[in-house]
């Protein structure tokens, strides 16, 4: 079906006309994705694009809830919650998928460790105790 041209076909272009601040907007990005290229040679980018990315990094800082930053999850994972604080470890923005899994298994090999040196001194204690139930016995 063709439109004729005093009917509304005269394009995108004709429609922004009557619109200029429309139009001057559209022709301003494109002469700022023309003029600033990525400098990795890749596709263009907006001339405000690295500062509004730099400025959403630090918002994202910000927001960041405090049990989710690095030092406190490490804290909570190696002397509160152990284990446990793997959900807040993999919830955790700041931290890789590679650092994520590595922590994992650290905590794994801490926490096991953790296990046999408990029953190691509950072993000895228990004999400690059973040693001054005989000596008292006596």
């Amino acid at each position: 079906m063709v439109i004729p041209k005093g009917q509304g076909g005269e394009g995108p272009r004709k429609a922004f006309e009557n619109y200029p601040e429309k139009s001057r907007g559209l022709r301003q990005r494109s002469r700022d994705r023309e003029t600033s290229a990525d400098p990795r040679g890749g596709r263009q980018l907006g001339g405000d694009f690295s500062n509004h990315l730099k400025d959403k990094m630090i918002e994202e800082d910000r927001r960041i809830k405090w049990y989710l930053k690095p030092f406190s999850v490490l804290l909570l994972l190696f002397f509160v919650l152990g284990p446990f604080g793997l959900p807040l470890l993999y919830r955790s923005p700041k931290f890789s998928k590679g650092v994520k899994i590595a922590l994992t298994i650290v905590v794994m090999i801490y926490t096991t460790y953790l296990i046999f040196a408990t029953l190691k001194i509950a072993k000895e204690i228990y004999i400690s105790v059973e040693e001054l139930q005989k000596a008292l016995k006596y």
